[in-house]
């Protein structure tokens, strides 16, 4: 099978005899032993001269992509031959230096090439260290190397930081040393899984992505230190979660996961990323806690030998590692591989008289095994290792401990999905976690409860400067429970302004539910919105809303996706309030309400993604005159884009309403609760966006437009009745959006 964005390659094995002709300065790497002995000693000599150079990130040379020399009139011809592969790949470049050098496995010496030009030839001078550290390294811990040859190739032709084939990778521009090295190691690790054992990546693409991110991340550890990306220490903080755990846990607690099993056309682009990768990468890391990394390199080892060339299945892998380790692994394979279950222990109970014992509790389930650790009142440590379990059971410690503290999975090395439930702590905090404080946003150590501190400011022509301090809950990592207080203090109004919200939130895995989440979420806000220049004084809004909402599962990755909100709203604004005689006499606060139903129907296809929207909504407010007003309007909304050349493409939207009861249905008299075929800051009566100044006809402020109702993007002041109804509105609109004609046009 050719080549696939998802699910790359499969194949079956082969012997090639490849005859390549090309100009005779063009370099070639490629699979196989180069059989043409004149080109092999063109590109020894080659080898030698680059070794003989010295580059330098100083020289601007390495960071600029090399002009191409003509080509030669003369013309050559190479062949290389390659046994017991799958595929065949080739790179060509007349401006390649050449590294090579050999490398002594168990019995035999192969050889290492690397291929550069001179971009990132800095970086390049020591890929042949890296390639055969990596080659070692893999064949001390899974098995020995078998072909004679294994090549890096810098071309620009790679998918990705790099991309796998028998013998050769092609790897991109990688900025580091680490980077690079890290890029080699796990391309040329491919060759182990991709290349040998050959598991169909269609089907079963972690057997081949997510075995050899196990194996890469270990060679990391091994050579860096970490198995992570460089997260900022302000994102990082204390916390011990990888960039895997965050793809995992961030879908997972959501149910938007995909089983990593699902044949790899079927799955989303994240969750081919998380499930192709992260999740068995995670999940052999768990198994490498329980096991220990003899063990588990003895059965890999044997599932190797086992298998190689002869193109393993799940059932397969699994049956060689459970034998080598004589142990079930229905955890690992039937719960995190072919399933969207999770795993989920938490402490439900310790005591420490008479005897110290901890209840705890598996709330998912997938049993996988589990490391409890326990500080005793002596300040030792136990290190427990338990076997997964289901519902909840009892560990007993040796009699004449008292327990100080208890840690589930303390150095997060097990997929559990909640953390925050995995610390016990004698004396005041118990079951809660100690509170920390922290800047911005970022990843939670939840041994703690975090909180964070972040400025508050802004501007509008009413409030002048403001500025303040807020506080909220929301990491990085999604969780039930979240709420913000942004409160600042007005310059202008001298009072203290902003806003604040909670949102809590329910997830169903698709097993149990259509509904995969449920939830309410509430908010208020208090600025001003305009000003009475005659007094000086600031005119104050405030709204509050309450809204309930359900998103339902989709069918498959292209179906269109369903979520449904349910609101009640109220804003309360500052009207003037007159004497009989037209004195100034203070204001009054002018109420509305509004309760509204919205349908939303979406589908995020690349070349025409779509979004329909159905609102039936009741409000009752008070006009300009302190009538009582009220209506129900019914709205339909609809956008989207027509792709018809790459990066270009047609942007449209549609706007309907009718309003099926409106008591100033009869007059011409539009407040701004009618239809209006703008989002100007006049028409936006409910407040819902933040507007510099939304009482502005003129200036520049008036050109804020948004997209409510018609949503028609053209500064037309409020003070013309043009593009209101009381009855109804159709607006249509299309935006061709492209940095060339289509095809076809003058």
């Amino acid at each position: 099978m050719p080549y696939l964005d998802y699910g790359e390659f499969y194949s079956e094995f082969g012997s090639y005899e490849v005859a390549i002709t090309l100009p005779e300065n063009y370099t070639v790497a490629a699979t196989g032993i180069l059989e043409t002995e004149a080109e092999v000693a063109r590109l020894k000599a080659q080898a030698k001269t680059s070794a003989s150079l010295v580059w330098s990130k100083e020289d601007p040379a390495v960071y600029a992509s090399p002009d191409f020399p003509p080509s030669a009139t003369q013309w050559k011809t190479i062949t290389f031959k390659a046994a017991q592969v799958h595929d065949f790949a080739w790179f060509a470049d007349k401006r390649f230096h050449v590294l090579h050098d050999t490398l002594h496995l168990t019995g035999r010496i192969i050889d290492t090439w690397a291929f550069f030009t001179d971009q990132e030839a800095d970086l390049w001078q020591k890929a042949p260290t890296y390639i055969k550290q990596a080659t070692r390294f893999y064949s001390d811990k899974i098995g020995d190397y078998p072909y004679p040859q294994v090549t890096a190739v810098q071309s620009a032709l790679s998918a990705g930081a790099g991309m796998e084939y028998p013998m050769v990778t092609v790897i991109g521009l990688s900025g580091t040393a680490k980077a690079l090295d890290q890029v080699i190691a796990h391309e040329v690790g491919h060759n182990w899984f991709y290349g040998i054992l050959a598991t169909n990546e269609r089907d079963h693409a972690w057997l081949d992505e997510g075995f050899n991110s196990y194996y890469d991340h270990r060679y990391s550890r091994l050579f860096y230190h970490t198995d992570d990306y460089n997260l900022p220490s302000i994102i990082k903080g204390s916390s011990q979660t990888t960039v895997d755990e965050i793809g995992y846990r961030m879908f997972s607690c959501q149910h938007l996961h995909q089983a990593p099993d699902t044949p790899s056309e079927d799955m989303t682009q994240q969750n081919y990323w998380v499930g192709a990768y992260s999740v068995p990468a995670r999940a052999l890391r768990q198994l490498e806690a329980h096991w220990g990394q003899d063990k588990l390199d003895r059965a890999m080892k044997a599932y190797f030998k086992q298998w190689q060339f002869r193109h393993p299945g799940v059932e397969d892998a699994q049956e060689a590692l459970e034998t080598a380790g004589n142990e079930s692994l229905t955890w690992l394979f039937q719960g995190f591989m072919q399933s969207t279950q999770q795993q989920d222990y938490t402490i439900k109970q310790v005591k420490n008289q008479p005897n110290a014992e901890i209840v705890l509790r598996n709330s998912g389930t997938i049993a996988g095994p589990l490391p409890v650790v326990a500080i005793l009142e002596t300040g030792d440590s136990l290190h427990l290792h338990l076997q997964g379990f289901q519902g909840d059971t009892v560990v007993s410690l040796p009699s004449g401990n008292v327990v100080q503290q208890i840690a589930l999975d303390p150095y997060q090395h097990t997929m559990d999905i909640h953390r925050h439930n995995n610390y016990w702590r004698k004396g005041l905090w118990g079951y809660n976690n100690p509170p920390q404080l922290r800047l911005l946003t970022g990843l939670k150590d939840e041994s703690h409860t975090t909180l964070f501190l972040f400025p508050t400011g802004g501007y509008n022509a009413h409030d002048g400067a403001m500025g303040g301090v807020g506080i909220h809950n929301r990491g990085i990592l999604p969780q039930a429970f979240e709420w913000v207080l942004a409160p600042a203090y007005s310059i202008r109004a001298k009072e203290w302004v902003g806003m604040g919200g909670f949102r809590w939130r329910h997830w169903l895995p698709a097993s149990r539910s259509r509904i995969r989440e449920w939830g309410i979420a509430g908010g208020t806000r208090r600025f001003h919105f305009n000003t009475y220049e005659v007094a000086n004084l600031p005119l104050r809004y405030q709204r509050a809303h309450i809204t309930a909402s359900t998103r339902w599962h989709p069918k498959n990755k292209t179906a269109w996706q369903t979520f449904t909100t349910l609101q009640y709203l109220i804003a309360t604004q500052d009207d003037l309030v007159f004497s009989d005689m037209g004195v100034f006499a203070g204001t009054r606060p002018q109420q509305q309400q509004q309760i509204a139903f919205t349908w939303n129907r979406y589908q995020q296809q690349t070349l025409s993604p779509t979004h329909w929207r159905l609102t039936l909504a009741y409000n009752q407010y008070e006009d300009d005159f302190t009538r009582n007003q009220q209506w129900v309007q019914l709205q339909v909304e609809g956008d989207g884009k027509i792709g018809y050349e790459p990066d270009k493409f047609v942007s449209w939207r549609v706007y309907g309403g009718a309003s099926l009861y409106h008591t100033l249905g009869n007059t011409t008299y539009t407040p701004a609760q009618s239809f209006s075929a703008f989002d100007r800051g006049r028409d936006d009566y409910a407040f819902r966006q933040l507007y510099i100044d939304r009482t502005a006809d003129t200036g520049w402020a008036s050109r804020q437009l948004g997209r409510r109702m018609g949503g028609v993007r053209v500064p037309v002041s409020a003070a013309f009745p043009l593009g209101r109804s009381n009855d109804w509105m159709l607006v249509p609109t299309l935006l061709l959006i492209c940095l060339s004609p289509p095809a076809g046009y003058p």
